[in-house]
C-alpha cells in the first residue's frame, strides 16, 4: 500500500509540474549547429572534436527557466582518430538569467546556467556497428546568446559550454563552442 501511495504522489506532482510547464513555453530551433569541443581526460592527450547536427529543438518555460533540448536527428562527429554518428542526445538546463528582472540586453538575450546532457547510441564508422554501451554524460554550465522571436520563440546564435564529462567511464573536463546556421539568418542591425 505504501508503494502505491508513493508512486501515486510522485506521478501526481510530476504530472502537475509537466502541465504547469506548458503555460509559458518558448520554442527555439538551432539549424545545422557546428560544435568544436576540447576535452581533457586523465592520463590521455587532449581530444579535439568537431560535430554537426541537422537540427535541434529547444523548449523552455519562461517562468521557471527550466528547458530541454533534444536531438532526434543524427549528430556527425569527427576527431583525429575516429568518426561517429550519434543517434540520441538530450540536454536539460536551468536558465537562471531568465529569473533576473533587468533591461540588460545581454541578460535578456541569453540562456545561462547549469546543464546536464547525455548522448547514447553511437555508431563508430570504423567498426561499422552501433555500440549500445557507448555513452557520454556531461554536467556543466552554459551560456547561449539568443535572438528573440517575439514572446514565444528564439534562435540560439552562439553557445559556450564547459564542465565535467564522463565518456564510457573515462572522466575529464571539456570546453565547447557551437554556432548554428540560424545565426546567419539574423540581421545585425
Amino acid at each position: 500500500m505504501k508503494k502505491k501511495a508513493c508512486v501515486f504522489i510522485v506521478a501526481f506532482f510530476a504530472n502537475a509540474a509537466f502541465a504547469a510547464m506548458f503555460d509559458d513555453i518558448a520554442v527555439g530551433f538551432d539549424f545545422l549547429p557546428v560544435k568544436y569541443e576540447l576535452a581533457f581526460a586523465k592520463e590521455s592527450q587532449p581530444r579535439h572534436e568537431i560535430s554537426v547536427t541537422l537540427g535541434t529543438p529547444y523548449f523552455e518555460n519562461w517562468k521557471t527557466g527550466f528547458g530541454i533540448n533534444y536531438r532526434y536527428l543524427p549528430k556527425f562527429s569527427y576527431s583525429f582518430n575516429e568518426r561517429t554518428v550519434n543517434f540520441l542526445g538530450i540536454l536539460v538546463y536551468w536558465d537562471v538569467a531568465r529569473l533576473i528582472p533587468t533591461d540588460n540586453f545581454f541578460i535578456n538575450h541569453s540562456i545561462f546556467g547549469p546543464c546536464f546532457s547525455a548522448d547514447y547510441l553511437n555508431w563508430n564508422l570504423q567498426d561499422s556497428f552501433i555500440d549500445i554501451t557507448d555513452y557520454t554524460l556531461k554536467i556543466g554550465v552554459q551560456y547561449i546568446f539568443v535572438h528573440l522571436l517575439g514572446k514565444d520563440g528564439f534562435l540560439p546564435l552562439v553557445n559556450f559550454e564547459s564542465g565535467y564529462k564522463i565518456t564510457n567511464g573515462t572522466h575529464g573536463v571539456y570546453f565547447s563552442i557551437q554556432i548554428g546556421l540560424s545565426a546567419l539568418a539574423v540581421p545585425l542591425s
